[in-house]
């Protein structure tokens, strides 16, 4: 019972002691940084976006828990800041290069070696049903691919298998990989995203971060991010010569909503217009709506002529933004 003018209330039933802060206590670290150029919102990976989706992802130590963003200029100078980095990123790196899976999607071949940034980020396993539930996305270098397996080795080290590779019309990207490559894991709540007006889509740009446990910003640069926003080259390309000896030539479109392939639906175009362009030997033929062009027998005869025995073709999407990377093939003539 408490004395007479001291002040303090008299106590009704148990008291509570309080509880300890679990916060782990350790050091920040330097912020490891990466930027993310997706050809979709991290958040809605089956629609089609208006505006580039650049993300910065970035973590530390185990005592890392946040970063100021800042633009860089052109002239080496940390502008103002930009946003937040509030979490860290489930990354790590890639100690050897990746090599291609060739023509193949799933990729069983290739094993992949992760050493995890710090010991609190987890991998896991995937099942079928999960990956198409799109589980387990990650970046690797500038190829996007999800894996069905992570075993972990020891060391935050995991080795990483069953690959679907190229996704997000980054087949492109399977031949560039080269050592020491940032993994990233995908995850919305883990990235962040960077606001347009901050640059300019396919012009190159600096990103910044400075974190509790950094001397100075950390700055990262990526080269024309805008993805989200760039046709996916056409597929599978065919040509037949009629009975007039005129060549045909074909080719499967492709869309920036078509992360998904449903059966029995056709993909949503995603731009203003259908629209090609054909290259014949590094020269333009034609521009076509269709995704068919026809070589007259008369023209072709011209290339046999000048001492052609075959034709490099080339055909690009153009989009509302941005005009494809090109679908290649030979045509012997």
């Amino acid at each position: 019972m408490s004395k007479a003018g001291d002040g303090l209330p008299k106590g009704e039933g148990p008291t509570d002691t309080g509880r300890p802060v679990k916060e782990l206590d350790a050091l920040a670290g330097n912020t490891r940084l990466s930027l993310v150029d997706l050809p979709f919102a991290v958040d809605a990976p089956i629609e089609v976006s208006d505006s580039p989706k650049l993300y910065a992802a970035a973590a530390g130590g185990l005592g890392w828990r946040n970063a100021e963003l800042f633009i860089v200029g052109a002239d080496g100078v940390t502008n103002e800041p930009i946003g937040q980095i509030s979490a860290s990123a489930t990354m790590g790196m890639v100690p050897e290069a990746l090599a291609s899976s060739g023509l193949h999607i799933i990729d069983r071949k290739n094993k992949l070696l992760v050493q995890m940034q710090d010991g609190n980020m987890i991998l896991n396993d995937a099942d079928k049903a999960q990956l198409l539930a799109g589980n387990n996305l990650a970046a690797i270098g500038q190829e996007i691919v999800q894996f069905g397996s992570a075993t972990p080795i020891g060391d935050n080290r995991y080795i990483v298998s069953y690959l679907l590779r190229g996704l997000g019309g980054t087949e492109g990207e399977m031949d560039g990989h080269v050592a020491d490559e940032d993994f990233i894991l995908l995850q919305a709540d883990d990235l962040t995203a960077i606001d347009p007006r901050y640059y300019v889509p396919f012009q190159s740009v600096t990103i910044a971060a400075l974190g509790r446990g950094d001397d100075v910003p950390i700055s990262r640069s990526i080269d024309q991010p805008g993805r989200a926003l760039k046709p996916w080259s056409p597929v599978h390309s065919r040509y037949a010569f009629n009975q007039d000896g005129d060549l045909e030539i074909s080719w499967t479109r492709r869309s920036r909503a078509g992360l998904m392939w449903l059966d029995n639906v056709e993909t949503p175009l995603a731009e203003e217009t259908e629209r090609y362009r054909l290259l014949i030997n590094g020269q333009i033929l034609a521009e076509t709506g269709v995704p068919v062009a026809v070589l007259s027998a008369i023209e072709l005869q011209a290339y046999r002529d000048a001492g052609a025995s075959n034709l490099s073709c080339e055909v690009r999407q153009i989009g509302r933004y941005n005009i494809s990377d090109p679908l290649s093939f030979v045509v012997e003539i």
